[in-house]
């Protein structure tokens, strides 16, 4: 993939993810390897609040210590559900709770074995999402989800097809169950598998 359609694919994710009306602001950061930091950011969503300057502010601090670094450098999701209640001030936390963004997942993404940045999404909800969320970004992320747009279609098997839509409503905090034509149900998203106590076997 060339540098223009990695960005176009990045950029794709970012939209799609704050179309869906989840997230209220979604931003990938890329990182400088030399110094395990997040350097600038290379794709957002749409930004109607002017979050995007305060988020560029904060990475010009050589201190800046936000979520994107923290999965950055830990190589692990940094999710933050509370930052009124986080005990260490960042940057970035009081613009985000300026524009009533109350809740963050980070999660650090990598591109052949080596770390080039952390894909972030702000909501407004601290209740709305679980442990499941970070991992299935993560997991998607993980299996170069970035590419889910432009792949979903002919090109894709049955399996992969499948795979990748179960990876969407598993994200979807309410409860959506899958019937065929005989109204026969063939899958359960995750958070209707947790309320019911099923699991998808």
């Amino acid at each position: 993939m060339s540098a223009r359609d990695e960005q176009e694919s990045i950029q794709s994710l970012c939209d799609t993810l704050a179309r869906s009306q989840l997230f209220e602001f979604v931003w990938f950061g890329y990182s400088d390897e030399c110094i395990r930091k997040i350097v600038r950011p290379l794709a957002h969503s749409e930004d109607r609040s002017g979050f995007l300057e305060a988020v560029k502010t904060a990475l010009d601090r050589t201190d800046c210590e936000d979520s994107s670094n923290i999965a950055l450098q830990t190589e692990n999701p940094c999710w933050i559900r509370e930052l009124r209640d986080h005990s260490k001030p960042m940057p970035i936390r009081s613009a985000a709770l300026e524009r009533g963004y109350t809740s963050v997942i980070s999660i650090p993404v990598n591109w052949h074995r080596r770390p080039r940045g952390a894909l972030t999404l702000y909501y407004n909800d601290p209740d709305c999402f679980g442990q499941y969320v970070p991992d299935v970004l993560t997991e998607w992320l993980r299996t170069n989800r970035f590419e889910v747009r432009r792949k979903l279609g002919p090109s894709l098997s049955p399996e992969q097809y499948e795979a990748e839509l179960r990876a969407l409503i598993d994200i979807v905090p309410q409860h959506i169950v899958l019937f065929n034509a005989d109204l026969l149900a063939l899958h359960f998203n995750r958070v209707a598998l947790d309320f019911y106590c099923f699991t998808l076997e």
